[in-house]
């Protein structure tokens, strides 16, 4: 069954000031909507709209910026590095992983910047600094792996 414009007139016909007012324009289609506009000018009636206050958001803490800690030529490098941030509990991302356009260098390579908290620079630049041995690489690469499929599935 549908309803018809002559249906939402008489159902708000019907209806009480009170109720009439209370009627959720937001939850009205279109033809209702306009029913309800049409009933309550006939009765000089107007709704109030009630809007949610509007909170302004907090001033953005500097230390959210984000900058990049380390640019990579290889997406594997990158990989890596993003990996031993994120098992030292610094966020981290690459800024252009998943864009055509990357930086392009005079030598041909392109740069994927790991970006990072700038609060948390000097710590991932400690991080990166780190000498680690081929063994751990290979451990935080896997234990990422199963991360991000942990996520995924």
């Amino acid at each position: 069954m549908h309803a018809t414009a002559d249906d939402f007139k008489a159902h708000y016909a019907s209806l009480s000031d009170e109720a009439l007012l209370d009627e959720n324009r937001e939850e009205l289609v279109a033809v209702a909507r306009q029913c309800l506009d049409e009933e309550l000018a006939s009765r000089g009636l107007k709704q109030t709209v009630e809007t949610e206050a509007v909170v302004p958001p907090s001033p953005t803490d500097p230390g959210d910026e984000m900058v990049p800690a380390a640019e990579f030529s290889s997406m594997e490098e990158a990989d890596l590095a993003r990996a031993l941030l994120d098992s030292g509990g610094i966020p981290c991302f690459l800024a252009n992983e998943h864009s055509v356009y990357r930086y392009n260098y005079p030598n041909g390579l392109s740069g994927l910047p790991l970006l990072v908290p700038a609060r948390l620079l000097d710590q991932a630049h400690e991080i990166l600094a780190a000498k680690v041995s081929e063994e751990d690489l290979a451990a935080q690469a896997e234990a990422a792996v199963d991360s991000a499929s942990n996520k995924l599935g």
